[in-house]
């Protein structure tokens, strides 16, 4: 699961940069045009602009829903990670000094034979 949250972020948030960047040059756009154009022009780059705000805010409300997911899975994966190290540091650290010779598997193996 923490892969397909990772996955659709990582795409929702590079649709959003990209609906950004689609935006600037919208805006841009309009700013290089002459002030004289015409009201069919003007709808044109409204309706264009509303367009890729529209599309914006249907990504970004995704966004909003998957990033408390995101956030969870990320920071506890640190954490996570840092606690089995420790773990089996501790663990290992502990059998060498009980001088422990045997394998979780040859003590499995032991018990079942």
């Amino acid at each position: 699961m923490s892969d397909q949250v990772t996955v659709r972020f990582e795409e929702l948030n590079a649709a959003q940069s990209e609906l950004d960047k689609a935006l600037s040059r919208a805006y841009h756009e309009l700013e290089r045009i002459s002030v004289d154009f015409s009201p069919d022009e003007g709808y044109e780059h409204s309706k264009r602009i509303k367009t890729i705000l529209h599309r914006r805010r249907a990504v970004k409300d995704e966004l909003v829903r998957i990033q408390p997911m995101y956030d969870l899975l990320n920071k506890n994966v640190g954490k996570v990670e840092a606690d089995y190290v420790r773990r089996v540091e501790k663990g290992d650290a502990m059998k060498k000094s009980l001088g422990c010779p045997i394998t979780v598997e040859e003590a499995m193996r032991e018990w079942i034979d």
